[in-house]
């Protein structure tokens, strides 16, 4: 197996925390969806969704950070998102790699 060099720019924390998000080039803002983060970084994280999504997706996401990774009492946050690639499905779920811009605000 050939390994790929690493792109990421910084250190990722392990992590298993509730993400709600939409997609928003569906068309459908109002539709909300629920997944699964399992790590994240300083910008990008990557979750587990039964929802389809292609690389290149567009997603509001809402965030519910631990304190023990946000440091901070206000770990509530929405930020817009990017799919970088994705792996699956596996048992009807996907692992998708979320590159995340500036926090958008808090909630």
């Amino acid at each position: 197996m050939v390994r790929r060099p690493e792109k990421r720019r910084s250190s990722r924390a392990s992590a298993r925390f509730s993400v709600r998000f939409q997609c928003l080039d569906e068309g459908l803002e109002t539709v909300e969806y629920s997944a699964q983060a399992v790590d994240i970084s300083n910008d990008g994280l990557q979750m587990i969704s039964t929802k389809r999504l292609n690389v290149g997706s567009t997603v509001l996401l809402k965030l519910q950070v631990p304190v023990e990774i946000s440091g901070s009492p206000f770990s509530c946050m929405r930020t817009l998102g990017r799919i970088v690639h994705l792996h699956g499905p596996e048992d009807g779920r996907i692992r998708y790699g979320v590159a995340i811009g500036r926090i958008a605000s808090r909630f």
